[in-house]
């Protein structure tokens, strides 16, 4: 059985800000934005079906996003350049 996905992000790559597609049932849901390493560099919510996350702050590199609480979560490796 495969597991349904509940969230998709587009562009990626990206050059500054990434959109996190959900459905309405998923507004609200905490999503965090890990460096390569692992280290947490910020959080946010979904707030809406699709909500966009600013990188442009952050260097060009390779980040992670979860997406997720309560054992359901989606991890997303995004690439900024």
């Amino acid at each position: 059985m495969s597991k349904k996905q509940l969230y998709s992000l587009y562009p990626n790559p990206t050059s500054g800000v990434i959109h996190i597609q959900a459905s309405a049932e998923q507004i609200g849901i905490n999503y965090i934005v890990y460096s390569s390493d692992g280290k947490m560099l910020f959080s946010g919510e979904i707030t809406g079906v699709d909500t966009e996350v600013a990188l442009h702050n952050l260097s060009d590199g390779v980040y992670l996003i979860t997406i997720g609480e309560d054992g359901i979560k989606q991890a997303f490796r995004v690439i900024k350049k």
